[in-house]
């Protein structure tokens, strides 16, 4: 059932909701009046973790948004992409593996930048998963529930749209986002901080911090939440080529077993790292930004299209210039839940992307 987000964050009067959540608002509240919003987003983020909350959750994105947008910009330091050894040597035309355990800077930075992605496995447990996988579909639920009129109190806390403040508006984009198969996970509070938390948990972004050299900073753009099933539309791309020159990770994460012999689409990969942005917008290609088949057809060359079979709660880590695509085999009628999550250094965040702190 979908729950009431209830009074403005705030105000008490008729408030039902427990105590401790009440209270957790309040303070968050306090600290952002004293300037102190790391505090503020930290000590919310703890207090949802135990009591979930509607009011806390909303307040919690928009806390993250100010933390990012108040943070000044560092400057990049050393080098990019850092210098590394190949953990991997013994991998040809194949994406490398590691199981959760094995997870590591040596392993994300030499998988990415000698085989162009590193697949975890399990990086998610199977609870963790069903938890998300639920939360997408209530999430999805929810947008289409508002997009037909209903009030945010009847799709809270799986959907309430998030809206920067200032000029920015993502108003216009969403329905499009919408169209493709995907919610942003800002537009759905509790999902985000299930993920958030699941991620940290994990020691991924630890990890990606310390590839990246700063503490990394998600996007409300590519911070995805996405169900996709056989009348998908996939195109090749990298994403560098609307994103620009950035230091990022993408965590793609599969709630849904996918691929190859599985009912439902996984992805089309081409294996192996490219330096370069390749051509986008020749013939055959579906969209602007979009890599043509036969350009791919002809990367791939010997060692062809790489089709992983993905188990709930395996993850795909690459960078802005991997080139993939949604890959959809006739018979695959299961739509496939994933969720993306691309990860940032604040010294490189793309101009006309919305922040969030982790």
């Amino acid at each position: 059932m979908a729950e009431s987000p209830g009074p403005a964050v705030g105000g008490d009067g008729g408030d039902r909701r427990p105590p401790a959540a009440r209270a957790a608002v309040r303070a968050a509240e306090e600290r952002r009046r004293a300037g102190d919003l790391r505090g503020a987003v930290d000590g919310l983020a703890a207090a949802v973790r135990e009591v979930p909350d509607v009011q806390g959750e909303v307040l919690l994105v928009r806390l993250r948004h100010e933390l990012a947008d108040a943070a000044p910009i560092p400057r990049p330091v050393g080098d990019w992409p850092p210098a590394s050894v190949d953990p991997f040597p013994e991998v040809v035309g194949r994406t490398p593996e590691v199981p959760r355990s094995a997870l590591s800077v040596d392993a994300l930075r030499g998988g990415i930048a000698h085989h162009g992605a590193l697949l975890v496995r399990g990086l998610l447990d199977p609870a963790t998963v069903e938890r998300l996988a639920e939360g997408v579909d209530r999430a999805f639920a929810g947008a289409d529930a508002w997009a037909e009129g209903a009030p945010h109190g009847a799709t809270a806390p799986w959907f309430v749209p998030f809206r920067a403040p200032g000029t920015r508006s993502l108003g216009n984009r969403r329905p499009w986002v919408r169209a493709g198969g995907a919610v942003w996970g800002a537009d759905a509070p509790r999902v985000l901080a299930w993920l958030l938390d699941a991620l940290a948990d994990s020691g991924l972004l630890g990890v990606i911090g310390r590839h990246l050299g700063e503490v990394p900073l998600v996007s409300v753009n590519k911070l995805a939440l996405r169900r996709v099933g056989a009348d998908a539309n996939p195109t090749w791309h990298q994403d560098g080529s609307f994103m620009g020159e950035v230091r990022a990770v993408n965590v793609w994460v599969a709630l849904t077993r996918c691929g190859p012999g599985t009912d439902a689409p996984g992805l089309d990969l081409v294996p192996g790292r490219l330096d370069e942005l390749v051509e986008v917008g020749t013939v055959g290609s579906r969209i602007q930004h979009a890599v043509s088949p036969e350009l791919v057809a002809e990367l791939v060359d010997d060692v062809g299209v790489e089709r992983p079979v993905f188990e709930p709660g395996d993850a795909l880590l690459f960078d802005e210039r991997f080139l993939h695509r949604t890959g959809v085999l006739p018979g695959q009628a299961t739509p496939r839940r994933a969720i993306e999550c691309w990860t940032f250094a604040p010294s490189s965040f793309p101009e006309d992307y919305v922040a969030l702190a982790i």
